[in-house]
């Protein structure tokens, strides 16, 4: 990389001109930084993570979030995917510590349609066919995780089975199935599995920071380019990169043990490695990292400093940091909440359940 970037870090600095701000921008690219993606390449992406029987149409994303939000698929009719991940706290909650032993903080859904690999312990991955014209009825990473959530005892708490008799019980589901996919449709677990992601495919969040990479060299300030210039530095790109700015599996604790290692007592993989968390929106998914050790964003900088790269950040660098991270937070487009369907009585296609559109 170019000194010219690194006089800023010095004091010594009056500003970035354009020239290394274009230059600054090239850098992030080649290090594997990349924009959320739009238009028809973002309904590529969205597709893939479906089955073929999914198109997310608008049908198929109203149903997917009234499942979302019903709280009676849970084995104690209380819980719902927004509890855990709730849309208006950034997608994720607060460490819950009942049934959840390990206390593993729920990690944000904006954005996790771009995600190949599921859970901290990476145990869910995409298997799926790369092949566009092949048929292939796997489901996506992001499927199998919803499905698996409904009989995982720390969410859910249910049964595949109990789930199902969920929905034959609320009986305007049938009509919503049918409107979705057509009224030969058979409901199974994996195609509610597939309608939940059709909505959660839509969470994409894009910023600011989307805006600096696609050419705008006067999206970021002047402290947030500092604080690109520092996390690329610095290492922090090697682990938090691509779209999401994180992902992959990774060592945690390279150099120093993580100080609360202990709470919850989770391990990783069978070689140590966690998922790396998603950096977008990160002000507004805290407490950090995998048991929500920490609930301020400068002290999980300089704990990560610290634990994978072996250093010790100046409270300027800190700053400088999280103002670059701020730029990630991304538009995040309102959600209506849905009225649930009744369970009292069956309906027609000329009931006034079409208002809940």
């Amino acid at each position: 990389m170019s000194s010219v970037f690194w006089h800023t870090l010095f004091g010594a600095s009056t500003g970035f001109d354009l020239s290394q701000i274009s230059e600054l921008l090239n850098i992030a690219k080649n290090k594997g930084l990349k924009a959320i993606p739009t238009g028809s390449e973002l309904s590529k992406i969205q597709a893939s993570r479906l089955s073929t029987d999914t198109k997310m149409s608008k049908d198929q994303i109203e149903l997917g979030k009234m499942l979302y939000f019903d709280p009676r698929l849970s084995g104690n009719k209380e819980l719902s995917c927004n509890s855990c991940h709730n849309l208006s706290l950034g997608a994720t909650s607060q460490v819950r510590k009942e049934n959840n032993p390990a206390l593993l903080n729920a990690p944000t859904l904006y954005n996790v349609v771009f995600n190949n690999i599921m859970h901290y312990n990476g145990d869910i991955t995409d298997t799926r066919s790369n092949n566009p014209g092949k048929k292939d009825t796997t489901l996506s990473a992001l499927s199998k995780a919803i499905l698996a959530s409904f009989t995982s005892k720390d969410e859910l708490n249910n049964t595949t089975k109990g789930m199902m008799k969920s929905l034959d019980d609320i009986k305007n589901y049938k009509y919503l199935f049918n409107r979705a996919y057509g009224s030969d449709v058979k409901v199974t677990p994996a195609l509610v599995a597939d309608t939940i992601a059709s909505f959660v495919a839509t969470l994409t969040t894009p910023s600011r920071f989307d805006d600096f990479l696609h050419g705008n060299l006067k999206a970021l300030s002047q402290d947030e380019l500092e604080g690109l210039v520092l996390f690329i530095k610095q290492g922090c790109i090697s682990c938090h990169t691509g779209v999401n700015l994180g992902g992959t599996m990774q060592p945690f604790g390279v150099l120093k043990p993580y100080k609360f290692a202990s709470l919850g007592g989770f391990k990783g993989d069978a070689h140590g490695n966690v998922k790396v968390p998603t950096l977008r929106n990160i002000t507004l998914s805290e407490p950090y990292f995998h048991n929500g050790g920490y609930k301020e964003l400068h002290k999980a900088i300089d704990e990560m400093a610290r634990i994978q790269i072996g250093i010790n950040l100046s409270s300027r660098e800190t700053k400088l940091i999280a103002d670059f991270l701020s730029s990630l937070d991304g538009y995040i487009k309102p959600v209506r909440l849905p009225l649930l369907p009744s369970s009292y009585h069956d309906i027609d296609e000329k009931s006034s359940i079409d208002d809940l559109r």
